[in-house]
């Protein structure tokens, strides 16, 4: 075994020589996600994406195999290396002609909820939702829920959907309760042996053309609520509203709007939400620059426990300065990492697409990089990022139009080399290495193999060279 004083040596060395190249994301990072068979034309596969663990649910609302529109999904699972590997195909007896079942999905654990936004159960158009098992070998449906008081459409699960343990979230931007297309939210809960309806939520504000519901996201005993409110005399700009579980009860606790910050007027807020802990992230695709143009913004709130508060902290915008790329659209959080998708952005080709890769480096949010859509693929009118999600170091991200019958994709996140987690591969983290490696500590050990050695450090100077994602 070479002597640790010889590779620090050729630490030291190679720290003086070497600097991170910078990160370039296209056809070579990303992995498709094909499902057996072929896809129908104008199929909208990755029209919405959710990830956990080793799953990754692409839903396809455009699926003809039933009637045009009746939808499909496809469940994706994945190494440590995040390789394409089993796949199943999900398509419930009795889906017809106009379901749009995939439109949304999540998943927790070993449950997965997937909408069907078309279903006429309750009346035309009113929406359903299935809730699937994995039974250790397959998913297996075990039941599908309604709202308890449906009416025509309502769209229950068409526009949003989200998953806690046991717990499922449905948005339902028709309900009319407080005016036509006022929305709501229903929360069911898992009892054993049954979902059973445990809330609806609405705004203590809520109007008519609020578009309550149009994003949801939950975390423990927190649901976060969008709500774009279109243009009517008293609403604008849009606004999310927070919900906590006490005492069995949920109650609204908070709703935030985005602060001007001299940004000019603004629209669609909360088209898109993102839940993690402390933290949520919030799309406003439409929002417009000083100069009056749509160029999108997402904005970072915190919460303040002591008083049960949401602030915002963070301002985050396309480094490029690109307008009418529909930037927020989609979102997704992961404690200090943030992605936005521009399914409009124009860099590769018309309507392409991109997803934008924030990182928290102390108290500042910014961008150290910019996702775009496989080249090799035709990208035009694609919008690669319509839809993301994120678990365990995989992004998902769908590409709904795609050759004009829809893509799907993963993309590697993982950053062996930014050893002090900040984001980026520097000099810093080199230092950090030598200093893990020379004293036997485990972060040393970037090749996975259970011992600190040589191998380590030509792993770790590959990574470096390659920098972070």
């Amino acid at each position: 075994m070479m002597d640790k004083n010889v590779v620090l040596a050729a630490a030291c060395v190679a720290a003086a020589c070497l600097a991170p190249a910078p990160s370039v994301r296209g056809q070579c990072d990303l992995v498709r996600l094909d499902p057996p068979g072929v896809l129908d034309l104008g199929g909208l596969y990755g029209g919405s994406v959710a990830s956990e663990g080793s799953w990754i649910v692409v839903g396809q609302p455009g699926n003809t195999t039933h009637g045009a529109f009746s939808g499909a999904a496809y469940v994706f699972t994945r190494d440590a290396i995040f390789a394409q590997g089993a796949v199943q195909t999900i398509m419930p007896d009795g889906l017809s002609e106009g379901d749009n079942f995939g439109k949304t999905v999540a998943i927790n654990g070993d449950l997965m909820a997937i909408s069907a936004g078309g279903d006429d159960d309750g009346g035309m158009n009113s929406g359903a939702v299935y809730i699937f098992r994995f039974t250790g070998t397959s998913w297996i449906q075990t039941n599908k829920i309604v709202a308890p008081d449906p009416h025509d459409f309502e769209g229950f699960g068409g526009s949003s959907l989200a998953m806690g343990p046991d717990v499922v979230v449905v948005g339902a931007v028709g309900d009319a309760d407080l005016g036509d297309h006022a929305g709501a939210v229903y929360v069911f809960r898992f009892n054993g042996i049954a979902w059973v309806p445990e809330a609806k939520l609405t705004a203590l504000d809520g109007s008519f053309n609020d578009f309550f519901g149009k994003s949801v996201a939950i975390d423990d005993d927190v649901i976060l609520v969008g709500a774009v409110e279109l243009p009517n005399p008293s609403h604008r700009r849009g606004a999310a509203y927070f919900f906590r579980r006490v005492s069995g009860q949920w109650v609204q606790t908070d709703k935030v709007r985005p602060s001007s910050d001299g940004i000019g007027t603004s629209e669609l807020f909360g088209i898109s939400v993102a839940l993690d802990g402390e933290q949520s992230l919030i799309g406003q695709s439409a929002a417009r620059d000083a100069q009056g143009f749509p160029s999108g913004r997402a904005y970072i709130f915190e919460h303040v426990v002591a008083r049960d508060q949401w602030i915002q902290r963070a301002i985050l915008a396309g480094a490029d300065g690109e307008r009418l790329n529909a930037f927020g659209f989609s979102v997704a959080l992961d404690e200090n990492i943030a992605f936005v998708g521009a399914p409009e952005d124009d860099q590769l080709d018309t309507d392409a697409g991109a997803v934008h890769i924030f990182r928290r480096q102390g108290e500042q949010w910014a961008q150290t990089d910019k996702v775009l859509p496989c080249a090799a693929a035709d990208p035009s009118f694609g919008q690669f990022g319509l839809s993301v999600a994120f678990a365990r170091d995989a992004l998902a991200i769908g590409a709904p139009r795609e050759a004009s019958i829809g893509a799907a994709y993963v993309l590697d996140t993982a950053c062996p080399a930014d050893i002090d987690g900040d984001g980026d591969a520097d000099v810093a983290d080199f230092f950090a290495f030598v200093v893990a490696f020379a004293a036997g500590d485990p972060t040393a050990d970037i090749n996975g193999d259970g011992s600190i050695d040589v191998g380590d450090f030509f792993a770790f100077v590959a990574a470096f060279a390659a920098g972070c994602p």
